[in-house]
């Protein structure tokens, strides 16, 4: 079956199902979040998005604020509403998922550890590089203690450093972080993953940008000699 059809008859069963869930009296929430991600996949985030805020309405309504399925669904709208550029929504959402999640389910939890990363990765988003590089620092030390420094979480997360520290300009620092990422994905995943791809690409993107401003640092220096010599 072709991807794009298989697509279409999963959105157009999942839409009969929730039809179905609605006149039944059924709970709706499990399918509203399944056809809302099938519709966001898809980039039809204006149809994604009212089947979010229903999905999150009827588990705030139902088991409250703090459960797990109502902070993943906020988690949802909220990345949601970042991909729309919707940046003000996405953070209050996130943020609250966050909150949430560490009061629940505590700091080291891998869940908590997710919402971390998401708000980490808004607030890079937003320019916000200090309070970004503090939470992706912290996802970063836990995984590093509790699923060791080889795990795909773990690597992701010296990925995401690495590359915030390399938008502020940092090329120093992120410079071993991209290394780590790609001798472990090579050990792990081996040369051809995907993965191992990206990091190779994120490292040889780094070089070129610590060359040229090597180049530019040296242009300045013969500049200021050449003016000191005039």
């Amino acid at each position: 079956m072709e991807p794009c059809l298989g697509q279409a008859l999963s959105i157009e069963l999942l839409s009969a199902r929730l039809q179905a869930e609605r006149n039944a009296g059924c709970d709706l929430s499990f399918t509203l979040d399944r056809l809302a991600q099938e519709l966001e996949d898809q980039g039809k985030y204006d149809e994604a998005e009212p089947l979010y805020r229903e999905a999150l309405a009827v588990q705030r309504a139902t088991i409250g604020d703090r459960h797990l399925d109502t902070l993943t669904s906020m988690g949802n709208l909220g990345l949601l509403h970042m991909a729309k550029g919707d940046i003000p929504a996405a953070e209050l959402l996130l943020g609250e998922a966050l909150q949430g999640s560490r009061e629940t389910l505590g700091d080291r939890h891998p869940q908590t550890l997710g919402c971390i990363n998401n708000l980490g990765m808004l607030l890079k988003a937003k320019g916000d590089f200090k309070n970004a590089e503090s939470l992706y620092c912290e996802a970063l030390k836990v995984q590093r203690e509790t699923l060791g420094n080889r795990h795909p979480n773990t690597i992701i997360s010296i990925s995401n450093l690495g590359t915030l520290l390399k938008s502020k300009g940092d090329l120093g620092a992120a410079e071993p972080l991209y290394r780590e990422a790609l001798e472990v994905s090579r050990e792990t995943l081996g040369y051809r993953h995907p993965n191992t791809l990206a990091a190779t690409n994120n490292l040889g993107s780094l070089m070129q940008d610590t060359v040229s401003d090597h180049r530019h640092s040296l242009v300045c220096v013969f500049a200021c000699v050449a003016s000191r010599m005039a």
